[in-house]
């Protein structure tokens, strides 16, 4: 039972009698099992006066109900009370019980009282069901019912489609944003949104074809939110859904779609007609008889037939109009029709916004800063949400009274989870406040100062936008309430400039406007400077208390907060590409891991960031959590696991043992931990001394995914091998082997009963294995693309199967699955990049999801929206190249090229250190950049970069400007590197294949099956067609360019290779591996000359100076350049002797080059700089960064901030 239940039931044990404020607000939060104290802190009362309030209360209650009543009992006797006088409040509107029905109507409302309408339902379903029209619209006035009508019509009509969607158009969602979220939900949407349409037209098409297939009924609710006269979208947003219409109405297809509008739309207009597949229904009002009813269910109303028929012909029949004037009768005129009639006079209802201006206009100055709150809302608000918002105490005692009364005048409607406003009252309430806060912004500052003295100065009480509000509804407030404002502002003002102006003026006026409250100003001021686009360098936001502000897509650079108080701001996070994600079993937690070796953790209910730890060294592939929430296991590509506290966020263990990178950490039911690696092993440890007790062998790949079944008795592994393997723990037996996926299996897990495995894989599939005997019983529809990630959710009871799987993919999709139906029952999108990992919170309300486009989402299980966006900043420089300048605009200095986890290449001068250019398009990190020799290319020279985003891209570097885009890689493209003559490039991907790019044409002329897993790195030899790449396999290859085959395998190194480099003239090959080793290979006949030992840390990047190095032509020697951990190193080739060690990087080294001239080597890191060194001296000469986010931002005494989001703000560049 929900507090609002449990308060209707009190109603009726009272009777006549009603609460106070005081009393409804301690009865409310002892309900929520809070303390005297809390209640008397939050409200300002005294501890004694609130325990005494809840001393007389529980006696009077305990004399109504006839058993001694106090806070630890008190929801069991009201429970009980109901029961025994059958006053239970009703149950929620059944499910409409349909078997075959595909449904999504977690937008519709529940209708739990319908009155009249017969005539209407009958008209309306003749027209769907018999006629088959294809657009119907109802049309009224606001108020008049048309949602209800809707509702009940759906109801009853139900069993007669396939699909049924219901969407609501109140918050006016971009047309291309409605389309995607209906295709993807049609029974082929899953197959329709790998290949969804760029543009609308596209969409379109697409979501004719679905309606033709399948008989569907999609209703848009307040359709008036998206006509051309509506000004929350633009002209074209505004096109785009008359082009809908339109073909709807014009194309052939079996099903109905179904708008309720206040407006006629042009294109039913001229369209309809009693024999056409188009038509509207105007709808009425109600008649006198069904206003009694209405009526009745409220009160005992006084009044003759002529009175009825007066009052509703003065109210034109309107719903939401005639509730609240039974509410006025009620209170007023003691439930007497004809007293009310009789002063009423003679005025004549016109519009609802008549009524409602005069409604709003005998609200108390609290009931209205309350409707201004739901409005800015936009959706069902708790008592606790709405009292948080409220910043005078005398505001927040109220509340309990404020919102009875409004209930009770139908200005509000109230549900089991909160209070909200019918969408005319909603529109009503937001035009309002839009046009008194345009009022307040435009006025001179005296005037301001009086009424912000006076506690009405709006943009000083309210929100404008709540950066903490979940991004769906931050969205619609951008939408509705920001941009009209700013439009207004604008029509005011002239220019942007001015409006700019104007804010920061009225930022600084904040400075000396006294306040006893400090309340919304600057942040409602930098949201709309922010929305205005403009720079906030160096903003002074000192000693200010800023408010819901939303620093997360800005930068603020040089920015002074000294001394200022933040109070539910949101900013970025140091947040690299997400690996990992995971819920505490407790609930209270949310943890994930990065590509830059962190963990970070944040509060569940706030999001508040409560520590990151730190202690890899490389990236964190996977996080878990222990059975009591108490310790959280990580493991890492430094191929270590640990333990963490949660408590305190030290590492208690360090597990060592594995040999390649931890891929997968999981704990058992009775706080056992496990591991997988891409040794192919699986390890059981002690926790308690930090000894490995148990290794499972037998898979022939990595091992990327590893679950425990619910007692921890059995173990299933995934592997790259593309099988599965169940094991019994206790024995380390392996029970069964699951062949049948095609391609590595990424994700595994276990149903929560313990019957069924799920499996995610790379071949696009997802299979659904019965643990008893090990076959698979189902394949669900094939994906767009490859597995990453799974989770089954919580059955919603014990007595209900746990049936519902979610899934990642690498298009940065999400979908929930019925694993019974096979069925697709939602699709959830927002992500960029690969979603890695999922978690699903205990509840089974929550979901959680991390990307590679540094991100974690959450989301609300039920209905699919995205509540809140953890967003990160990392700017890793993953590659490096370097060339002679081309063009004569830039001085003939020569080039550098970078490309960066921030999805960019950027273009530097060498000898300035400047950023020229930077070029963007690709839509995950740039993991290869590389030059093309000058006649390459026609007019100006090439520059490729290839991605994690399956893309080789083709640049003009004069221009910046994108010439081609290689598709073909189905996985990673780790490298790229041009042949000699430039015609040709190469790519390696992980895919295990090799690609031959003619790149005059961007054709594929040739791929290559070149190894048995990942391949990390190619280089083509400058003399001849020979190229040769390295893989996870642990061999190099030498290739025909020609023919493709394979001339030479080079064995010998024990762990994976990750990168290759010929020597200038062709007559080496250097490798370097994870073995720790670099080795170098005589071309010509395979023979290892030499093996350079890096004791230090395995190598990632090498480079062989150029021919033009003056060390190559005066002293005859080749110089060689890797890496270990954060250091460069320079060696001599022909002896093996190490000549210099470079520090300075404070993170892992990606990529190293060469200048052209051999002289300067430049080095790119993941601490997101690019270091020139002085081959020669050994010497750091410049260091090349982009500013950071916070880069100069000023903290020093800055409040309201945690320990962990200074640190992160500090990462991010800010100083304290």
């Amino acid at each position: 039972m929900t507090i609002e239940e449990a308060l209707t039931v009190l109603d009726n044990v009272l009777g006549q009698m009603t609460l106070n404020d005081v009393q409804e607000l301690v009865f409310r939060h002892a309900w929520e099992d809070w303390t005297y104290e809390q209640i008397a802190e939050q409200f300002g009362y005294t501890t004694d006066y609130v325990r005494n309030v809840g001393s007389h209360l529980w006696s009077a209650l305990s004399e109504l109900l006839g058993v001694r009543i106090g806070k630890k009992n008190l929801q069991s006797a009201v429970r009980r009370w109901a029961q025994q006088h059958d006053r239970l409040p009703p149950p929620p509107t059944p499910k409409i019980a349909t078997q075959n029905v595909h449904l999504d109507l977690s937008e519709a409302p529940d209708i739990d009282r319908f009155i009249g309408r017969s005539e209407a339902l009958a008209t309306l379903s003749r027209w769907i069901e018999v006629d088959r029209c294809r657009l119907v619209a109802v049309l009224g006035m606001g108020g008049m019912g048309k949602t209800a009508l809707a509702a009940k019509l759906v109801h009853q009509i139900v069993a007669q489609f396939d699909v049924v969607i219901w969407r609501s158009l109140r918050n006016a969602p971009p047309v291309d944003e409605l389309l995607a979220s209906v295709i993807q939900f049609l029974p082929n949407g899953q197959t329709a949104s790998a290949e969804l349409a760029l543009d609308r037209r596209g969409k379109i098409q697409q979501l004719i074809e679905q309606l033709r297939q399948h008989r569907c009924l999609i209703i848009l609710d307040n359709a008036e939110s998206v006509l051309p006269c509506h000004a929350s979208l633009t002209e074209a947003e505004h096109g785009g859904y008359i082009e809908l219409l339109n073909a709807l109405s014009d194309f052939a297809h079996q099903s109905c779609m179904l708008l309720t509008s206040r407006e006629k739309p042009d294109v039913i207009a001229w369209r309809e007609g009693i024999t056409l597949p188009v038509r509207s229904l105007q709808l009425e009002g109600l008649q006198p008889e069904d206003v009694k009813a209405l009526f009745a269910a409220k009160a005992t109303f006084v009044g003759t037939e002529a009175d009825w028929h007066r009052l509703v012909q003065h109210y034109a029949g309107n719903v939401l109009a005639l509730k609240m004037v039974a509410a006025a009768i009620e209170d007023l005129f003691n439930s007497n029709i004809s007293d009310f009639l009789h002063i009423l006079g003679t005025l004549i209802f016109d519009d609802i916004r008549d009524l409602l201006d005069r409604q709003f206009e005998r609200l108390s100055p609290v009931e209205q800063e309350v409707m201004f709150w739901l409005a800015i809302h936009r959706e069902v608000t708790s008592f606790t949400e709405l009292r948080d918002d409220l910043l005078s105490p005398m505001s927040r005692q109220a509340l309990p009274g404020v919102l009875r009364s409004l209930k009770h005048r139908f200005l509000i409607d109230t549900t089991p989870h909160g209070f909200t406003q019918q969408p005319v009252v909603m529109e009503y309430v937001t035009n309002r406040l839009i046009e008194q806060v345009s009022r307040e912004i435009g006025q001179q500052a005296a005037a301001r100062e009086a009424q912000e003295k006076a506690g009405n100065l709006l943009f000083q009480t309210h929100a404008l936008y709540k950066a903490t509000a979940k991004d769906y509804i931050r969205e619609s407030q951008a939408r509705l309430i920001l941009a009209p404002l700013v439009e207004r502002l604008l029509a005011a003002l002239r220019s942007p400039q001015l409006l700019e102006e104007h804010c920061r003026s009225l930022l600084a006026e904040l400075w000396f406007m006294p306040t006893s409250l400090p309340g919304y100003a600057a942040g409602n001021l930098i949201n709309l400077l922010q929305h205005l686009g403009a720079d906030l360098t160096g903003l002074d936001l000192s000693n200010l208390t800023v408010r819901q502000a939303q620093f997360q897509e800005t930068d603020l650079h040089a920015v002074n907060l000294e001394r200022a108080t933040l109070i539910q701001t949101v900013f970025l996070e140091s947040l690299g590409a997400v690996w990992s994600v995971a819920f505490s079993p407790n609930g209270a937690l949310l943890a994930a891991s990065d590509a830059a070796g962190c963990i970070h953790v944040w509060r569940v209910a706030d999001c508040q960031k409560v520590m990151t730890c730190q202690g890899h060294h490389n990236w964190v592939c996977t996080i878990a959590f222990s059975p009591d929430s108490q310790q959280l296991a990580s493991g890492s590509a430094d191929h270590l696991v640990k333990l963490w506290d949660v408590a305190t966020g030290h590492c208690v263990q360090t597990f060592h043992g594995h040999t390649e990178w931890v891929l997968a950490v999981a704990f058992s039911a009775s706080g056992g931990l496990a591991s997988s690696s891409v040794d192919r092993t699986i390890k059981l440890w002690n926790i308690e001394t930090g000894d490995c007790w148990q290794t499972f062998e037998g898979h022939t790949n990595w091992v990327g995914a590893i679950a425990f079944n619910p007692d921890g008795r059995f173990l299933v592994s995934g592997s790259d091998d593309t099988t599965l393997k169940v094991w019994e723990v206790e024995t380390s037996t392996c029970l069964h082997t699951l062949p049948g996926h095609r391609r590595p299996v990424r994700s595994v897990a276990f149903s929560p009963n313990g019957q069924e495995i799920a499996s995610g894989s790379s071949d696009r599939t997802i299979r659904l294995w019965d643990v008893a005997t090990g076959q698979c019983h189902r394949t669900l529809t094939e994906q767009p693309k490859p597995v990453r990630s799974l989770a089954y959710l919580p059955p919603p009871n014990t007595d209900t199967p746990a049936n519902r799987l979610i899934t990642g993919t690498e298009d940065g999709g999400l979908k929930l699955w019925d694993s019974q139906t096979g069925d697709c029952l939602r699709v959830l999108t927002g992500h960029t990049g690969h979603v890695r990992s999922i978690a699903v919170h205990p509840s089974g309300q929550l979901i959680a999801s991390g990307s590679a486009d540094q991100t974690v989402k959450l989301w609300h299980a039920d209905t699919g929206d995205c509540i809140r966006t953890l967003r990160g900043y990392t700017n890793f420089v993953l590659s490096v190249a370097c060339t002679s300048n081309y063009s004569s605009t830039l001085e003939y200095a020569p080039l550098i090229a970078s490309g960066c986890s921030d999805r960019s290449v950027r273009l530097w001068n060498l000898h300035t250190g400047e950023c020229l250019q930077t070029l963007k398009g690709h839509t995950n990190d740039v993991w290869g950049v590389v030059f093309l020799p000058p006649h390459a290319a026609t007019g100006s020279r090439l520059l490729a970069s290839c991605s994690t985003d399956q893309t080789i891209r083709l640049w003009d570097g004069a221009t910046g400007t994108c010439l081609q885009i290689l598709k073909g890689h189905s996985d990673w493209i780790h490298a790229i590197a041009p042949s000699p003559d430039g015609t040709t490039l190469v790519s390696a991907s992980s895919d295990q294949t090799v690609r031959l790019w003619d790149v005059r044409t961007g054709n594929c002329i040739r791929t290559i099956k070149a190894h048995a897993s990942h391949i990390w790195s190619v280089a083509f030899s400058p003399v001849g067609n020979l190229f040769a790449s390295s893989s996870d396999d642990q061999t190099v290859k030498l290739w025909d360019a020609h023919t493709g085959e394979c001339i030479q395998i080079l064995n010998g190194h024990t762990r994976l290779v990750q990168a290759v480099a010929f020597s200038p003239d062709g007559n080496w090959l250097a490798s370097a591996s994870s073995d720790q080793t670099i080795a170098l290979w005589e071309v010509h006949t395979g023979r290892c000359l030499r093996t350079l030992i890096n004791e230090a840390d395995h190598v990632r990047a090498i480079a062989f100076s150029p021919l033009q190095s003056p060390f190559v032509q005066h002293s005859d020697q080749l110089l060689l350049c890797s890496y270990a951990g954060n250091i460069v190193k320079v060696w001599n080739a022909h002896t093996g002797e190490l000549l210099h060690q470079l520090a300075g990087h404070s993170s892992r080294i990606w990529s190293v080059a060469f200048s052209p001239d051999g002289l300067t080597l430049i080095s790119g890191s993941e601490d997101g700089t690019i270091r020139l060194w002085n081959v020669e001296l050994g010497k750091c000469l410049h260091t090349l960064r982009i500013p950071r986010p916070y880069e100069g931002m000023i903290l020093t005494g800055v409040q309201g901030l945690t320990a962990a989001q200074k640190n992160t703000l500090k990462t991010l560049g800010a100083v304290d």
